[in-house]
């Protein structure tokens, strides 16, 4: 099991992922779903403390997440596959960031008006279950995210992010 190995720091991550993954199973999500939209939560910069005293590596974050997903999701990876698989955590990573910079919650426009508002939660949706899922999957995904991430706002995730790659 991943967790006997981890270095302390990391045994409180790996503890809010089978949380919330748990959670969202619990509401209809697969695990591989449930995986992304949790990755796409750790991917926001609001969810860490810059404050903190214990550091931890963006790299090792990847790294954490590839034993995740070796473990929960996908336990025949092959390790020529473990590559490709961290790239494409670097690629979302970047993909939500990105999306979240062009959300309505960025803007200090105080036109931002409901239009706004529901292109952020499609296009967030979209990039968590793909275009092909109905409008109320999509809703339902990206509120979730936006929901845990808000959750963590004064009890963000104690360890200070580095962006090492």
């Amino acid at each position: 099991m991943i967790l006997e190995k981890l270095p302390e720091k990391f045994k409180g991550l790996y503890w809010f992922y089978k949380n919330d993954t748990k959670s969202k199973m619990e509401r209809g999500f697969s695990p591989e779903e449930a995986f992304w939209n949790h990755f796409a939560v750790i991917s926001s910069s609001l969810v860490w403390d810059n404050k903190a005293d214990t550091q931890v590596k963006l790299s090792e974050v990847y790294r954490l997440y590839l034993s995740i997903y070796c473990e929960n999701i996908n336990p025949e990876m092959k390790v020529e596959d473990e590559p490709i698989f961290l790239d494409m955590l670097k690629e979302r990573y970047c993909q939500f960031n990105q999306i979240m910079d062009r959300g309505p919650f960025r803007l200090k426009n105080e036109t931002t008006n409901e239009f706004a508002y529901n292109r952020f939660y499609l296009e967030l949706g979209w990039f968590l279950l793909g275009k092909d899922a109905n409008i109320i999957r999509l809703t339902k995904a990206a509120l979730s995210v936006v929901m845990v991430i808000n959750s963590l706002a004064d009890t963000p995730i104690p360890l200070k992010l580095m962006r090492d790659v």
